[in-house]
């Protein structure tokens, strides 16, 4: 497990694009917690994060109360890389997929999406979420490369019409 970061491990364009995009309106939620669970909660109005890693998600937890951020809750669920994103009908603005399963993760959460609201892909280069991908160019949402010059690491945020 990686050491913790003061900022998200994101493609440094997809931090630059959730910097401006997020408000405090947002509800989020967000495959894959981390360093970036508290620094979305201090921006947004509500974090939802899911981890599959029990060690990871009490640090996790223990870094939102430190920060005495309230307005997230992390779960630990060890299935959902396979399973997917089950028993969960509330519906977001904005969807991060950064955890493990993300091709599993986008079929189980696309439909969580508010009209207008974003779902983000991150390390969206690899290979192996060229199904994922692919389900979500087939429903015709705007698709926007998040790239940053030099760097191979990316992101892809889909947006759905209003």
């Amino acid at each position: 497990m990686s050491k913790w970061r003061a900022f998200p491990w994101f493609a440094k364009a997809l931090i630059q694009f959730l910097d401006c995009a997020v408000t405090k309106e947002m509800d989020i939620l967000e495959i894959g917690a981390g360093s970036s669970t508290p620094w979305l909660a201090m921006r947004a109005k509500s974090v939802l994060s899911y981890e599959h890693d029990a060690r990871w998600h009490g640090i996790v937890k223990s870094k939102l109360e430190e920060a005495e951020l309230q307005n997230c809750e992390v779960i630990h669920d060890p299935l959902y890389p396979e399973l997917g994103i089950r028993e969960n009908s509330r519906e977001f603005d904005m969807i991060i997929i950064d955890g493990r399963g993300r091709v599993k993760s986008i079929e189980t959460t696309f439909r969580l999406l508010k009209p207008g609201g974003y779902l983000m892909l991150d390390d969206a280069e690899r290979t192996r979420y060229r199904e994922g991908k692919k389900l979500l160019d087939d429903l015709g949402w705007r698709r926007t490369e998040l790239k940053t010059d030099g760097v191979k690491k990316s992101a892809i945020a889909w947006r759905k019409p209003q």
